[in-house]
C-alpha cells in the first residue's frame, strides 16, 4: 500500500466512527490532489 492509500484508508476509518467531534491536523497531507478535494468536501459536507 502506498503512503497515500494508507492516509485514505486511515480518513475513512475516522469518517465511519460516529464522533461528535473530529480533529484534523494536515489530513490532506500525501494525498492527490484530487482525492485531497474529495476528503475536503466530504469533511465539509460533516460539518
Amino acid at each position: 500500500m502506498s503512503g497515500g492509500e494508507k492516509k485514505m484508508l486511515a480518513v475513512a476509518c475516522v469518517l465511519a466512527q460516529d464522533t461528535d467531534l473530529l480533529l484534523v491536523d494536515e489530513i490532506s497531507e500525501g494525498l492527490q490532489p484530487t482525492l485531497r478535494d474529495e476528503v475536503i468536501e466530504i469533511i465539509s459536507k460533516l460539518v
